[in-house]
C-alpha cells in the first residue's frame, strides 16, 4: 500500500515535469517501480520485466567517464539531498544525453509519525534527456562564430586599410576617392555589425558564471560612457545631459558589459536626435533596481513596433533618412541579452515625432 502511494506521488511528479523525456521511478532499495517507454528505448530494455532489473543494472546502461560509479552517485544523493545532474557523452553512437537523478519527498503518515515532517525522501525519480541535436547545435554556432571572427574579419581589416591609404594617395581623381571612401565606410559599417553580432553570440554561449561581477555603482559607470561620448555627441551638437539621484546602492554587474549596453543606448539617442538637442542619462533608485534612462528628442518608435526592435536584425524602415543613420538590427538585440543576463529588465517609452525613453534596469543590492 505505501509503495503504490509512493509510486503514485512519483509518477505524478514525473509526468507534469518530464512528459517528453525517458524516466524511471526507483524505490530507495533500487526495486524498479516504473520505466516509461522512452526510457526502455534508451537503455535497450524493450522486453525486460521490471522484476529482473533494478537502478544500478539500469543505470549501467548509461555509464561513461564522467559518470563511472552510479553507486556512489546515488549514496551522494542519499547523503545531500541534493539533484545529481551530467552530460553524458557516448562516443560509439555520438550521443549526448543529459542525467538527472532526483530524490522525490512523498507526503505520508508514516513520514509525519517517524520524523514529524509531513514528507520524507522516499524514491529516485531518473530522467535522461537526448540533448544530441542542442549540442551539435552549439558545435556548429561556435564554428560558425569562430569562421566570422577569424576568416571574415581578417579581409575585412585588410578592405578597410587598404582604402585608407588610397584616401590618402594624392595622384587618385576626387571621383575614384569618392568610390573609395564608400568601401572604406561600408566596411566600417560590416565591421561594427560583424563585432556587435559576434559579441551576441558570445554572450549567448556563455554562462551567467562566466561573467566578472563585482559591487559597481550604476551612475559612475554612466559618467565615464557619458564622457566617452562626448567627442560625437559635439560633432552633432547634441548636449549629454547627467541626472542621479543621490547615494545610490550598488549593483552586481559585469563593468565592462554593462558600460557596453550603456554606450549603445546612448550612440543611438545621438544618432537619431535632431542637431542641437539634448539626451538626457539619468540614474534613478527603484524599489528593487537601479534604473538607467536614455531619453533623446529623435523620430520616436510606433507602438506596434516597440517590442520587434529588441529582435535580432529589426530595423524600423524610415524612407529619407541618411545612410549614416541605418541600424544595424543588432544593438538593442546586445542591450537586451546583457541585461537579461544579469537579471535586468529593458523597456522603452516612445512616441513619433517626440523622441524615445531607454530604460535598462538592474537589481539592486
Amino acid at each position: 500500500m505505501i509503495k503504490n502511494n509512493i509510486k503514485e506521488q512519483a509518477l505524478s511528479v514525473a509526468a507534469t515535469s518530464y512528459l517528453k523525456e525517458a524516466f524511471a521511478v526507483a524505490y530507495l532499495d533500487g526495486t524498479i517501480a516504473y520505466l516509461n517507454r522512452q526510457m526502455r528505448h534508451l537503455a535497450n530494455l524493450k522486453n525486460e520485466n521490471l522484476a529482473d532489473i533494478d537502478l544500478f543494472s539500469l543505470l549501467d546502461h548509461f555509464k561513461t567517464e564522467v559518470f563511472n560509479e552510479p553507486r556512489l552517485a546515488l549514496r551522494k544523493i542519499l547523503q545531500t539531498g541534493e539533484t545529481y545532474e551530467n552530460e553524458l557523452f557516448f562516443e560509439a553512437t555520438g550521443k549526448t544525453f543529459k542525467i538527472q537523478i532526483t530524490l522525490v519527498e512523498v507526503a505520508s503518515n508514516d513520514a509525519l509519525h517517524e520524523t514529524g515532517l509531513s514528507t520524507k525522501p522516499a524514491c529516485f525519480l531518473v530522467v535522461i534527456n537526448d540533448i544530441t541535436a542542442i549540442k551539435e547545435n552549439e558545435k556548429l554556432r561556435s564554428d560558425m562564430v569562430n569562421l566570422m571572427s577569424h576568416e571574415i574579419r581578417t579581409p575585412l581589416t585588410s578592405i578597410q586599410g587598404f582604402a585608407e591609404i588610397l584616401m590618402l594617395d594624392d595622384t587618385i581623381s576626387a571621383e575614384n576617392k569618392e568610390y573609395i571612401s564608400t568601401i572604406f565606410n561600408e566596411s566600417q559599417r560590416l565591421s561594427r555589425m560583424l563585432n556587435t553580432f559576434l559579441s551576441i553570440a558570445r554572450l549567448e554561449q556563455s554562462d551567467k558564471q562566466e561573467f566578472q561581477k563585482i559591487p559597481v555603482k550604476l551612475d559612475n559607470v554612466v559618467s565615464e560612457v557619458v564622457q566617452e561620448m562626448q567627442e560625437k555627441a559635439k560633432r552633432k551638437r547634441i548636449r549629454l545631459v547627467e541626472k542621479a539621484d543621490a547615494n545610490l546602492p550598488l549593483v552586481a554587474a559585469d563593468k565592462g558589459l554593462v558600460a557596453k549596453a550603456i554606450s549603445h543606448l546612448i550612440d543611438n539617442a545621438i544618432k537619431y536626435s535632431p542637431e542641437r538637442t539634448s539626451v538626457i542619462i539619468s540614474t534613478v533608485l527603484e524599489p528593487e533596481y537601479v534604473r538607467v534612462t536614455v531619453e533623446d528628442r529623435g523620430y520616436g518608435i510606433p507602438k506596434e513596433e516597440q517590442e520587434k526592435i529588441w529582435q535580432k536584425f529589426y530595423r524600423i524602415a524610415r524612407e529619407g533618412h541618411d545612410k549614416e543613420e541605418e541600424s544595424t538590427g543588432l544593438g538593442l538585440a546586445l542591450v537586451k541579452e546583457i541585461v537579461e543576463r544579469h537579471g535586468g529588465l529593458v523597456d522603452v517609452e516612445s512616441e513619433v515625432g517626440f523622441g524615445s525613453k531607454f530604460s535598462i534596469r538592474l537589481p539592486r543590492l
